[in-house]
């Protein structure tokens, strides 16, 4: 990972040995929160890190891979499962705190947050009507 200042010019250079080299593992999703340190996924793992790339955390979570992932206002890792029912939030510590149903027969595809309005956006596809749907949530998962 390469850390560069404001005038993009290299401040270091930080080598992530703990994600997975197999080159059929080597699609890795990031994001960074308010501290501006990095998360990342890589097929269902999930690696919390400081602004210089040194591992502060990790988690595993159960079943699929992640599709994409997010962060709120408050630093929870939001995380949008491939073609589930539902956005597992997370603590950066890897502890479930809540979850987003989405409606019947939709399946999620992606999540976002919109950090001046707090909203979490959530783009499902509905099979039957070979359709899309951006769902918008409150923080507290009310659509």
């Amino acid at each position: 990972m390469y850390v560069f200042d404001e005038n993009y010019n290299i401040k270091f250079l930080s080598v992530l040995n703990f994600l997975d080299k197999n080159e059929k593992r080597n699609h890795v999703k990031i994001v960074v929160n308010k501290n501006e340190n990095p998360i990342m996924c890589q097929d269902n793992q999930v690696y919390v890190t400081d602004n210089t790339g040194k591992l502060i955390s990790q988690f595993e979570r159960d079943g699929d891979s992640v599709r994409s992932l997010d962060i709120s206002n408050n630093n929870d890792i939001m995380i949008a499962l491939h073609y589930s029912s539902a956005v597992e939030i997370f603590s950066t510590e890897g502890n479930l705190k809540s979850d987003i149903k989405v409606p019947e027969g939709h399946k999620v595809k992606e999540v976002a947050f919109h950090h001046c309005t707090g909203k979490i956006f959530v783009l499902t596809f509905v099979i039957k009507l070979d359709s899309l749907f951006l769902l918008g949530y409150s923080e507290t998962g009310e659509l």
